[in-house]
C-alpha cells in the first residue's frame, strides 16, 4: 500500500472510532481504547518513519505537524482521563484536533504524490506498516513484569 493511501486510511479509521465512541455509551471503553491505540500508533508512525523521509528527501519543515501531534496527545490524555460527565466534551475536542491534523496532512499527501514515485510510496508505506505492526506486538516478558 502506498504511504499516502495508508495515511488516508488511518485518518478515516480514527474518524470512524471517534464516531463510534460518540454513539455508543455501552461500548465506550472499548471504543476509547481502540481510538487511543489508533491515534498513538498513527502519530508514532508519522514521527518515526514518515517525517524523517519528508524532511530528508523533500526538505520540508515538519515542525508544525509535530506541534499538532503534541496537541493530539494532550487531547488524547484528556479523553483517557475524562470523567463520565466530561467525556463528550473531551471526545469532541480530540475530534477537532484530529480533523485539523487530517486537513493539514492533505497538503502533505499531495506533496508526497507529486514528489515520490509510486514504487517509492509503496516502499515507504511498507516501512510505515512494518513500524506500526512492531508497535502492536506483545511486549517481552521482562517489560510485562516491569509494567505490572
Amino acid at each position: 500500500m502506498k504511504a499516502t493511501t495508508l495515511l488516508l486510511f488511518q485518518h478515516r479509521r480514527i474518524q470512524t472510532l471517534v464516531d463510534a465512541a460518540a454513539k455508543s455509551r455501552d461500548a465506550r471503553d472499548e471504543h476509547t481504547l481502540a481510538l487511543t491505540d489508533a491515534v498513538t500508533a498513527h502519530l508514532a508512525t508519522e514521527e518515526a518513519v514518515l517525517y524523517p523521509v519528508v524532511e530528508r528527501e523533500m526538505a520540508l519543515d515538519m515542525s508544525l505537524h509535530r506541534a499538532a501531534h503534541v496537541r493530539a496527545r494532550l487531547a488524547l490524555f484528556r479523553l483517557a482521563t475524562a470523567s463520565s460527565e466530561g467525556f463528550a466534551e473531551d471526545l469532541a475536542h480530540l475530534d477537532r484536533v484530529m480533523r485539523e491534523h487530517a486537513l493539514s496532512s492533505s497538503a502533505l499527501v499531495r506533496a508526497l504524490e507529486d514528489h515520490m514515485s509510486d514504487a517509492g510510496l509503496i516502499r515507504l508505506g511498507q516501512r510505515m506498516s512494518d513500524y506500526e505492526r512492531r508497535l502492536r506486538q506483545p511486549r517481552a516478558p521482562v517489560e510485562q513484569a516491569l509494567a505490572s
